[in-house]
């Protein structure tokens, strides 16, 4: 893998996902998780733990999406089993990766707004947490699979979606 374009396309995507692009209240794409879930397929899991967090982490800068490293660790927790399965899923299908796109969002953005909602001190209100999880579902749902074939060609070597085999 290219890893010197990984933080570079981290920026970018922080960049375009907190923009006025998207301006719906409810809904935004999560281009990170996208990012975070590429490298989760394609990465060995000591590597993909590191970027996945730093991934994470920058989510948590950039974005400023609740308490510093919120967003780290629930990435980490939730694309560390993708990357532990990856060689039993067929990643290169885009219904698998929208599968795995839709249980990701929701694994991640539930319990980080109940989460920050949580240590802000005001209750948020489960019909509004699933109202904006639906929503950034979809918008992640959209854009994630060109994002992955986009970073499969310029990120990989191979320029597929396969994972590198471990030695």
């Amino acid at each position: 893998m290219r890893w010197y374009l990984i933080p570079i396309y981290a920026y970018l995507f922080a960049v375009l996902q907190s923009s006025q692009l998207f301006p719906s209240a409810w809904a935004r794409p999560d281009f990170l998780l996208a990012l975070a879930l590429f490298v989760a397929i394609m990465a060995p899991p000591a590597e993909a733990f590191i970027v996945i967090w730093m991934i994470g982490f920058v989510e948590d800068l950039l974005l400023g999406s609740g308490p510093l490293g919120v967003s780290a660790l629930l990435f980490a927790l939730v694309l560390l089993p993708v990357n532990m399965l990856r060689e039993y899923l067929i990643v290169d299908r885009i219904l698998t990766q929208l599968v795995i796109v839709v249980v990701a969002v929701v694994l991640l953005r539930v319990p980080q707004m109940l989460l920050v909602g949580w240590i802000a001190g005001e209750g948020v209100p489960f019909v509004d947490v699933l109202r904006r999880t639906f929503g950034d579902v979809i918008f992640t749902a959209v854009f994630a699979p060109y994002l992955l074939w986009m970073l499969a060609k310029t990120v990989s070597r191979s320029g597929t979606l396969q994972p590198r085999q471990l030695q």
